[in-house]
């Protein structure tokens, strides 16, 4: 049996520690530093600016980042930055009611652009906290089926990139 559960990056790593859970997906943070814990680097995720179609600025061709500072922003709490992207669709839709600016993940942002909800804006940002990817315990024997499941995500994260690493401590 594989049971999933959502929660903030602190919260799962102690949890792993504890040996409540197998391994924990998603973006590398900090939490993750620190000896007995394994990453599994499946991708980088970099980051997107959007905003609705209509935006001020979703015609502009460039936009420096320091031209934002002034723009009123749709966030998520900082802890949930990087989550997945049903916090992204909540953010979305309350910024496409108002002309606010957010922040999501790129693919997340393209797919919205393709379906004509937003306007991705040619705008670099700084790398995100780091590669989504596999934690697990150094060292712990994970269940069959969570064996199972980690091989299955590591089939379509070499899929999605052609690449798979590890390293010991989130390094």
């Amino acid at each position: 049996t594989v049971q999933l559960r959502d929660g903030m990056s602190a919260e799962l790593v102690a949890a792993l520690r504890r040996g409540e859970l197998d391994l924990i997906v998603g973006r590398s943070t900090a939490d993750i530093d620190g000896a007995g814990l394994m990453l599994e680097s499946f991708y980088e995720e970099p980051m997107a600016v959007a905003g609705r179609v209509t935006h001020p600025l979703a015609r502009r061709r460039t936009l420096a980042l320091a031209a934002l500072g002034d723009e009123t922003w749709g966030l998520p709490p900082p802890e949930a930055a990087h989550r997945q992207a049903r916090r992204c669709d909540k953010v979305l839709a309350h910024s496409l009611q108002h002309t606010l600016l957010v922040v999501m993940p790129g693919e997340v942002a393209r797919r919205e652009a393709r379906q004509g909800r937003v306007r991705v804006l040619p705008v670099a940002l700084p790398p995100p906290s780091g590669p989504v990817g596999m934690v697990t315990a150094a060292g712990r024997t994970v269940s069959p089926a969570a064996a199972a499941f980690a091989d299955a995500l590591r089939e379509a994260a070499g899929a999605r990139s052609g690449t798979v690493s590890r390293s010991a401590g989130g390094s």
